[in-house]
């Protein structure tokens, strides 16, 4: 069981549509001073803007848009971490070392993914573009090879939409009919 109480010391937003990080915009001494080299910025501000508009709440993402957008996630919250909760990320009172050995972010997929796609640009750009257009009205159908996980989900969701819905509505048209039927037996007796 966690201890009750307070259950957290610090808390930091990370929002995906910032480009401060991608623009290094905490180098300069009236904002702290933290240059943040650039293997450690993620995507250009030009793609962080894109993918901010990438819609994730019912569309079928591409695997390279769910890795830019997991990348992204992570180099925004090791950055977020230092600059909003540095009592939880550094041990010691002295110098702090943002990037020493044991604190940079060393996951090499998100390196990969950031890379490539700083690289080609134009391309992401386009790719992130279209991630961001809902095409139906339950989202995006994805690629053949993931389509029948799609179709699953949406028959769950169709499945149980019916299951909560259906008897509420049967219920509605029920009570309306006794309704109607009440209201056709009093006129009748009004009108004999």
């Amino acid at each position: 069981m966690p201890p009750r109480g307070a259950q957290f010391r610090a808390s930091a937003q990370i929002l995906l549509h910032h480009t401060d990080l991608a623009e290094n915009a905490f180098a300069g001494p009236a904002h702290g001073g933290y240059d943040i080299p650039p293997k450690y910025r993620g995507l250009d501000a030009s793609l962080v803007e894109e993918l901010s508009r990438v819609r994730t709440d019912l569309d079928a993402l591409e695997p390279r848009v769910i890795d830019l957008l997991v990348a992204q996630g992570y180099f925004l919250t090791d950055f977020m971490a230092k600059l909003t909760m540095p009592d939880l990320v550094f041990t010691d009172n002295g110098p702090r070392a943002w990037y020493q050995p044991g604190l940079e972010p060393g996951w090499e997929p998100a390196y990969g993914a950031v890379q490539s796609a700083n690289a080609n640009r134009v391309a992401v750009e386009a790719e992130l573009e279209a991630a961001s257009k809902r095409r139906l009205l339950m989202g995006r159908v994805p690629t053949a090879a993931r389509r029948w996980r799609y179709r699953s989900n949406l028959a769950l969701v169709g499945a149980l939409t019916f299951a909560i819905v259906g008897p509420i509505a049967g219920w509605l048209i029920y009570g309306a009919w006794r309704v109607a039927m009440f209201a056709v037996g009093a006129l009748s007796q009004v009108l004999r």
